[in-house]
């Protein structure tokens, strides 16, 4: 089997990426009623977007960023 300079920091993110995904994902359930919420009215969505503060906004950057971590997992598993 040929090995290759990038095995290691591919099986890392392959473990880790989907890891950090669910962590803010259930974050998100646990402090922001995510999915669910999409369902209420705009204006119930942005009351409790405004009262979840810093550490919301910090969930759903963590969420973009673990999403953002798929694209070089996509690029270093093409052959």
């Amino acid at each position: 089997m040929k090995t290759n300079k990038l095995n290691l920091p591919t099986g890392l993110l392959l473990i880790l990426t989907p890891i950090l995904f669910m962590t803010a994902f259930t974050l998100l359930q646990m402090n922001f009623e995510y999915p669910d919420i999409l369902r209420q009215p705009g204006i119930v969505v942005m009351k409790k977007f405004s009262a979840g503060g810093v550490e919301l906004i910090a969930n759903w950057y963590l969420m973009v960023i673990s999403s953002i971590l798929f694209i070089p997992i996509s690029v270093m598993l093409h052959p």
